[in-house]
């Protein structure tokens, strides 16, 4: 995906790049009422009081605010200064662009930066990249550590440290890095990104120190459990229905995980399916009931982050027209 100027993504052509995500979220939120039977869908829906939306969207919030503190925290260990307001608007334009393939179009976030404070895209892009890389260890652990927890929540924890630990090691170690990269490449689709992806190693060096990693991880941990704890909340509030916390994990981690990997736009469609068919599976939630908890979870997650994103990106093109229609020191 060719990167666009931050113009580019805010202009009248909008409408147009995002047609192919809308289209494919109204198939799957219409596959999902067939799938649950509309009435029943209905009725779920209607039972979802107010006091459980309300603490989902906090918990929601919440994650996205411990995530941006991560950003913060890698701009500082990257020698990174900008005002904060620009920081910030940075960040949040980058949860727009969660519906991109793969969310690669958070490279946005670099592009800001440079448009407001010159920072060299080749010094926050590496930032860039260690999120998304610190983004799919904690889900996996997550999801790992939540399926393993009925085994003892010991195995659990253990599982989820190991993917931790595993991570690190990747990151720190050139050797190792270039192995599996190698191992990696003999997949035909992955060989296109071999280049790429020993590129990306060698950059996150500098934030793959064992504080910067411990800190940026737990933030990254707690931020995507708490999201995935948004389903337990929700399931409350259902007749009949009941999530733990760990199927949770795995109801929410698995399906997002499948979704990126696939470089679907937000993971579109098949995150939907795997996550209702997840909670099925593990909770032994009607397929109403299923169908219900994906589509608000998916509302209160996914939806929300991008409508913050595009928020957040009208502020900082107003911002700019602003700054450039009225210099510093003209009335």
């Amino acid at each position: 995906m060719a990167l666009e100027q931050p113009e580019q993504l805010f202009d009248k052509q909008l409408v147009k790049k995002l047609f192919v995500p809308l289209m494919l979220g109204v198939l799957a939120y219409a596959a999902l009422l067939f799938y649950g039977d509309a009435a029943s869908v209905g009725a779920g829906l209607r039972h979802l009081n107010g006091g459980a939306l309300v603490l989902g969207a906090g918990l929601s919030i919440a994650g996205f605010a411990l995530r941006g503190g991560r950003w913060e925290f890698f701009l500082r260990v990257m020698g990174i200064r900008v005002p904060w307001r620009e920081s910030a608007l940075a960040f949040l334009a980058g949860l727009g662009m969660s519906i991109t393939p793969g969310k690669v179009g958070e490279l946005l976030k670099a592009l800001l930066l440079k448009e407001a404070a010159d920072v060299p895209v080749a010094r926050s892009a590496p930032i860039i990249v260690a999120e998304r890389i610190m983004d799919l260890a904690s889900l996996l652990a997550l999801g790992i550590g939540g399926f393993l927890w009925s085994r003892g929540p010991l195995v659990g924890m253990f599982a989820g440290a190991i993917v931790v630990a595993a991570f690190f090691a990747l990151g720190r170690s050139r050797t190792v890095a270039l192995a599996l990269i190698g191992i990696l490449a003999k997949i035909p689709f992955v060989a296109r990104f071999r280049e790429k992806l020993e590129t990306a190693h060698a950059s996150l060096y500098e934030l793959w120190g064992a504080t910067a990693y411990s800190l940026g991880m737990a933030l990254s941990l707690v931020a995507w459990g708490l999201q995935a704890t948004i389903v337990v909340v929700l399931a409350a509030a259902l007749p009949d229905t009941h999530v733990s916390l760990p199927q949770a994990f795995v109801a929410y981690s698995a399906p997002l995980l499948a979704g990126t990997l696939a470089l679907l736009p937000g993971g579109l469609g098949l995150t939907e399916a795997s996550m209702t068919g997840v909670l099925r599976a593990m909770s032994g939630a009607t397929p109403a009931a299923a169908a219900v908890l994906t589509i608000v979870l998916r509302g209160l997650t996914f939806w929300l982050a991008v409508t913050i994103g595009f928020s957040a990106l009208a502020v900082s093109r107003a911002r700019r027209r602003h700054a450039v229609t009225h210099p510093a020191g003209t009335s």
